[in-house]
């Protein structure tokens, strides 16, 4: 889904449809998700397989999921002030039979986010990058989850999260984001909601 602002200042998604992956149309009421705190990116993941279709535990009607980016206050910087992070959500379709099937969606749930044990890691990570680091601030250590893809295999749903780990605020040098590493792992979910960090935590793609 694109991301913009509308007059408000609301993160919006919007989405595009295609017959051969080639040449996109823009749906013609977009933005189909929009509020605050919204990220730039989404990923979305076919729910519904087979002559026999069943979605998910929780959502067993919805035919597709989608995953948007949000900005979460977690934790606290080194001013009292909490860490606007990235996180993912999770919504999915609502099936209409006069609408568009990719075009109505539910209110995004937060389904992960990182927790502490993902900063001691990050800060684990950052000491052995550091010969390799170009701007360090031990104070804007954190991790955040930049990216998400999502699949299905059988009753399994799989994901490789991007996980993000934040060196330097360059907000200390009059830059906007941050400076960061980032490592793919793997997450496994059979609800959408509840989502196993597999393998410990560790990459399943190492960086470089």
């Amino acid at each position: 889904g694109s991301e913009s602002r509308d007059t408000q200042g609301r993160g919006t998604h919007g989405v595009s449809f295609s017959a051969d992956g080639l040449r996109w149309q823009p749906y013609e009421h977009n933005p189909v998700l929009r509020g605050y705190q919204r990220g730039d990116a989404a990923s979305a993941a076919m729910l519904q397989f087979g002559p026999t279709p069943e979605g998910p535990r929780d959502f067993p009607t919805a035919r597709y999921a989608l995953f948007p980016k949000v900005h979460v206050e977690i934790g606290q910087q080194s001013h009292d002030v909490p860490w606007r992070r990235r996180c993912f959500t999770v919504c999915t379709s609502i099936d209409d039979p006069d609408v568009h099937p990719f075009s109505q969606w539910t209110e995004p749930m937060l389904v992960l986010a990182p927790d502490a044990l993902d900063d001691d890691m990050a800060n684990e990570r950052l000491a052995t990058a550091k010969p390799i680091l170009l701007r360090d601030h031990p104070d804007d250590h954190r991790c955040e989850f930049y990216g998400l893809v999502v699949w299905r295999s059988g009753d399994v749903f799989l994901g490789l999260i991007w996980v993000y780990d934040a060196a330097f605020e360059l907000s200390r040098i009059g830059g906007g984001s941050e400076y960061a590493t980032v490592e793919v792992q793997l997450i496994a979910s059979r609800d959408l909601i509840h989502w196993h960090r597999a393998g410990n935590r560790q990459p399943v793609i190492a960086r470089g």
